[in-house]
């Protein structure tokens, strides 16, 4: 940093720094900007809880908060055996062999839930409690990323984004991989934004490690070591620093290295199979890839059998067995099905274009779409989160304006807040690395199937630019004086925000979502709730055979009561 005389810039204090060789006077100014932030940041911080806490306690009436169903319940299950020793599966005949075969699904997020229940207790309510915390993890790193690179104003914006929007608070409390992986996404973007300012082995290793444990959350992480790498190149080019960035490479590979280690050797260990990390990539492939593919998942796969959840895939393999007359081990399996999926697209060139077109673009699309839960059945019940306006085109329109905004004040064409030369070149380089993050993370979810909880660990990313749009787009209005800009990127925004609203779930969504938790309602032995969920779905399908079947047989258990 260069020594500045004479008074501070204004840009300098909005951003709480302290010049050398500032006088008494400007130091003093200057933290009393610094301390102003930092009191608005909590108290955003403090209205994020708030909503975050009226959510949970709405939650915990619902039948699911303490009947986890699908994935969470895997997850669920497998966390409490990790701790308790029982594995008991809930469901007769359908055991997932978890300790002695090869991870099926990424492992980072059950040893998350298994060390809260062993520390907490095994309460339903510790680990909401808990994934609060990682929101704060993550807000603090988002806030101190956008303050470095972007400035406080735009900090304070991201923040107030990540606390309110709705999407994020519903799956802060479920018992899905997201709330860990957003933290550690963003740790792994500090880290590697850190090396714009100097590349080290060290800083390299630490990026690595927590690249490592991203991807024990959800393994499709990995591939954001390409970006990183080529913008790490780019940056050391700039530099003129070829050997500190071979140092950089090798430390972070040496981090990632050690990280999934554990996970490859216990695989290993189990099982004589060399898997990396999980066994599902081929199944994962080939649901996004055959002839009743539509993007989304399947809960049956013809000739198959059932792939309602994890503990029907031993089901599935045994008929697979059956199928090729042969026992098939976790890689045969994986290999088996990836197969099936490549020959599938090398018969049918035109249909996976087109595919593969329609799942690129859903992506960012409106829909918050499950394969737990119907998100938006979840949402029109909830009085928290309802209420709480914000869709994700929101984000993606303020986005896009952020991004315009960049390139423009790159290039000077509008009034911008006083920022320093090198400052702009330092902001450039960061944004390419984010923009390189979030354009891979969307490719690597294309070759399988898409859903909400895949979309929405990049979303906070994609906030950065939502944050800088908005700020860029008032302070045009407010204090630069360019009108004309700021009324386009508003008109913008609000075009996307009205566009993104979704549209209201159909009667087939409500009767599965009512159907869910008559289930649910059944695990917890309250066969009275249960029946008055069987019947509403009933009510908006009466041709679903497997509520009415759950409604005789609760009618008939209700009336041996009596």
């Amino acid at each position: 940093m260069s020594v500045t005389h004479g008074n501070a810039s204004q840009a300098d204090l909005a951003d709480g720094t302290l010049l050398v060789g500032a006088g008494a006077e400007q130091r003093a100014s200057a933290w009393r900007v610094s301390l102003r932030h930092w009191l608005i940041l909590i108290c955003i911080l403090a209205a994020g809880l708030v909503l975050r806490g009226l959510y949970i306690r709405e939650f915990m009436r619902q039948p699911d908060f303490a009947a986890p169903a699908l994935d969470a319940e895997y997850h669920d299950y497998w966390a409490r055996a990790l701790v308790t020793g029982d594995w008991t599966t809930p469901y007769p005949g359908q055991d997932p062999r978890i300790p002695d075969t090869p991870y099926f699904r990424p492992p980072g997020y059950p040893y998350f839930l298994a060390l809260t229940y062993r520390v907490l207790g095994l309460s339903y309510l510790t680990p909401r409690i808990v994934q609060i915390g990682l929101w704060l993890v993550s807000c603090i790193l988002a806030f101190l990323f956008a303050k470095r690179w972007y400035g406080v104003p735009v900090a304070l914006v991201l923040v107030a984004l990540m606390s309110g929007y709705w999407v994020l608070i519903y799956f802060e409390n479920e018992l899905q991989a997201p709330v860990l992986l957003i933290p550690l996404l963003w740790a792994v973007v500090c880290l590697a934004a850190a090396w714009a300012d100097r590349m080290s082995f060290g800083r390299g290793v630490a990026a690595g490690v927590l690249l490592g444990l991203a991807a024990l959350v959800r393994p499709n992480v990995m591939l954001l070591a390409a970006p990183i790498f080529v913008w790490a190149g780019w940056i050391a080019v700039r530099r003129r620093a070829p050997y500190r960035f071979l140092a950089t490479v090798t430390g972070c590979l040496l981090g990632i290295a050690v990280a999934i280690a554990p996970a490859t050797i216990r695989n290993y260990r189990v099982s004589g199979e060399f898997v990396l990390m999980t066994s599902n990539v081929g199944i994962n492939f080939y649901i996004g890839n055959n002839p009743d593919a539509d993007g989304s998942v399947m809960n049956f796969l013809p000739g198959y059998g059932s792939w309602g959840n994890c503990f029907e895939y031993p089901a599935l393999v045994r008929n697979l067995e059956q199928r090729v007359g042969r026992e098939l081990n976790a890689t045969a399996v994986s290999d088996y099905f990836r197969d099936q999926g490549l020959e599938w697209i090398r018969q049918n060139p035109g249909n996976f274009v087109m595919l593969t077109i329609k799942k690129a673009l859903a992506f960012w699309g409106r829909e918050e779409l499950g394969n737990n839960k119907i998100i938006c059945c979840e949402r029109l019940h909830s009085s928290v989160l309802r209420r709480l306006p914000g869709h994700f085109w929101f984000v993606l329109g303020s986005a896009i304006a952020g991004c315009v905004f960049l390139v423009l004040d790159a290039k000077g064409r509008l009034n911008r807040p006083q920022t320093r030369t090198n400052e702009l070149e330092r902001r450039s380089e960061v944004t390419v690395l984010l923009l390189g993050v979030i354009l891979v993370f969307w490719l690597s979810i294309i070759p399988f199937f898409l859903s909400s909880r895949y979309r929405v660990p990049v979303v906070p990313l994609l906030m950065v630019f939502s944050a800088y749009g908005v700020y860029r787009a008032a302070w045009c209005a407010i204090r630069g004086g360019n009108y004309r800009a700021a009324i386009v990127a508003f008109a913008w925004i609000g075009a996307c925000a009205v566009q993104g609203r979704a549209a209201p779930p159909t009667d087939a969504e409500l009767a599965d979502w009512h159907e869910s938790r008559g289930v649910a309602y059944e695990t917890l032995e309250d066969y009275g709730s249960a029946g008055e969920e069987y019947q509403r779905s009933l009510a908006l399908d009466p041709d679903r055979k497997r509520a009415r079947e759950r409604l005789t047989i609760i009618e008939r258990e209700l009336q041996q009561r009596r």
